[in-house]
């Protein structure tokens, strides 16, 4: 493709699914190249590649300013994750002008995400349930754009993060007699009995949940858990299990990140009657005892901006925030399945 012009009455096409050297601008237009260096620069093309990040989900609007010359003006691309969701990307707005007003170029967005997840809903429906999108606080013509295109705003994430070495003391508080704490490596069974019994504990887990409450019932509760299972590096030794009676009551399910120079809390659940009775507290400890152990420097988790006991929580841990997101959410199928939430 030739390079961009400013030919006041181009030709408009789109929003549509990106083929050939269309993908090739695409890819360049999500990773902000430059107009003048993006037509026909497989470059970024490569480097999706590389990363193992599949463009086959991409969509955008394009305009031919003259005779053999196509501008790329907006892309989306749906990447598949797992436990059938997947992440949208978008495209910045143009400051220049060319492209148009802000206005207009966001609702020119909304459209290309409209489009494109309205094809995933029809092609992918069983492959993919949940299509996220993670834009930064002050990125309102993402946010804006993901609305008017049927996502659910479920609010901010917190990220935050410790330095393992700065707790002192991590030895474990036995919160209540009749708690036994053990890791599903531990367990005699398998990982197929191990998992019925957790997704039986996250579903107690998610009531009167204040951690991203929106999303109950928009995923299966085993797809969640294998969207934990697949987060980071899985270790069976550092998803801790508390049982009461035979029963578990709560979990707390660490990952290692790769490089394995941190350790990410995935999930920590205390099931409703279980509550306010220092099992949260205790798991953590856990999961500090275990970086420590494995010489990991940094522990990191992600949270609802609302859920405030597990902010004091993991205040008393030393987490502090790192970075917000906005968090935003569709699903692909016209009728909900039952239960679930999880981050």
């Amino acid at each position: 493709m030739a390079h961009e012009s400013q030919n006041p009455h181009p030709t408009f096409r789109g929003p549509e699914r990106l083929e050939g050297n269309y993908r090739v601008d695409g890819a360049a237009r999500l990773a902000g190249v430059p107009p003048r260096e993006r037509a026909g620069d497989r470059r970024t093309l490569d480097a999706f590649s590389r990363l193992g990040i599949p463009l086959d989900l991409m969509w955008g609007t394009y305009d031919t300013p003259g005779p053999g010359r196509v501008r790329m003006r907006h892309a989306c691309l749906i990447v598949p994750g797992s436990g059938r969701t997947a992440m949208v990307f978008l495209s910045t707005p143009e400051e220049s002008g060319i492209l148009g007003d802000h206005d207009g170029q966001v609702r020119e967005l909304g459209a290309c995400v409209q489009i494109a997840c309205d094809t995933v809903a029809g092609e992918q429906s069983k492959r993919i349930h949940l299509i996220q999108a993670l834009p930064f606080p002050d990125d309102d013509w993402a946010i804006e754009a993901c609305r008017m295109s049927g996502f659910t705003l479920l609010g901010e994430l917190l990220y935050l993060g410790a330095d393992v070495d700065d707790r002192a003391d991590l030895h474990v508080i036995e919160p209540s007699p009749g708690i036994e704490f053990r890791s599903i490596s531990d367990a005699p069974g398998s990982w197929e009995t191990e998992r019925e019994i957790l997704i039986e504990l996250l579903d107690r887990t998610y009531e009167q949940t204040l951690d991203c409450p929106e999303l109950c019932g928009m995923r299966e509760t085993s797809d969640v858990l294998e969207s934990h299972r697949l987060a980071g590096e899985f270790d069976p030794s550092l998803w801790y299990i508390a049982m009461e009676g035979g029963r578990a009551v709560a979990c707390g399910l660490y990952s290692l990140a790769k490089g394995r120079e941190s350790m990410e809390l995935i999930y920590l659940g205390v099931a409703h009657e279980a509550r306010n009775r220092g099992l949260g507290r205790a798991l953590m400890q856990l999961g500090f005892r275990a970086a420590r152990k494995r010489k990991i420097k940094e522990m990191t988790c992600a949270v609802d901006a609302r859920n405030e006991p597990a902010l004091a929580l993991y205040a008393r841990f030393g987490m502090r925030e790192t970075g917000r997101r906005v968090a935003l959410v569709r699903s692909t199928r016209s009728q909900h399945a039952p239960a679930s939430t999880g981050s």
